[in-house]
Parts: structure tokens; sequence; C-alpha cells
């Protein structure tokens, strides 16, 4: 009985690992400027908007890091007083950057557009591309 679930578990595994060896897209955007000066006013403040959305997801990430090699070393700690090893009972938390950032370009896409903006979008593959 084992041995079937273990060989199961193995067959999951296998599953899920190759399915994620698919292409990989990335929505890239064109964006052209509204032709009357206060639409392009309000496009600029859509870049700015941006640039804090990215500042503060930077802060984020950044505390998040400082968050999880505090809660790390503390753990550490406490594995070293019961005799035991960190590497066994503890485990770093990951912080993801790039979601983060990944997130302010929608919304930076959606105010140029309520500005009057043009935004073209194009799916492209970047990786594991099926070239046929």
């Amino acid at each position: 009985m084992n041995k079937r679930v273990c060989a199961f578990a193995g067959a999951v595994v296998v599953f899920f690992l190759l399915g994620g060896c698919g292409p990989v897209y990335q929505t890239k955007r064109t964006y052209v400027a509204p032709a009357d000066p206060v639409s392009r006013t309000c496009a600029a403040s859509c870049g700015q908007t941006r640039e804090a959305c990215i500042h503060n997801n930077e802060l984020k990430y950044e505390s998040c890091r400082r968050d999880a090699e505090r809660d790390y070393e503390l753990c550490a700690e406490r594995a070293l007083r019961k005799n035991k090893k960190p590497d066994k009972e503890c485990h770093r938390s990951y912080c993801s950057k790039a979601s983060e950032e990944q997130a302010c370009e929608p919304k930076y896409a959606q105010c140029y557009r309520d500005c009057g903006g043009t935004v073209v979008e194009e799916r492209v593959c970047t990786a594991m591309c099926d070239n046929k």
C-alpha cells in the first residue's frame, strides 16, 4: 500500500513539473499619447503614480526581506538552544518583488486610457516558445 501511495505521489509531482514547462508570455504595451495638452498632463501624472507604486512596492519587498531574515534568525536561535539544526527546523520566507511591480503596470495602463491615451497590448512569448 505504501509503495502505491509513493508511486502516485511521484506521478503527481512529475505531472505538475512537466505542466510548468510550457511557453512563458508577457504583455508588451505601447503607449500613444493623447492629442490635447490637458490630456497629456493627465497622462504624465499617471507616470508619477506608477513610479510611486513601484517605489512603494520596493519598500514592501525590503520590509518583507528584513522580516523574513529576522524570523529565520529567531527560529535558528531557538533551534540551537534545543540542540537542533536550524536548517531542519527553520525555513526562510519567500518575498516576491516581480509580482508587486507587475501590479503597477496594469493600473498605469488604465490611468493612461482614462486620460485619453491609447494603450496597445500585445501578448509576446518570452521563453520556451514554440517557433512553428
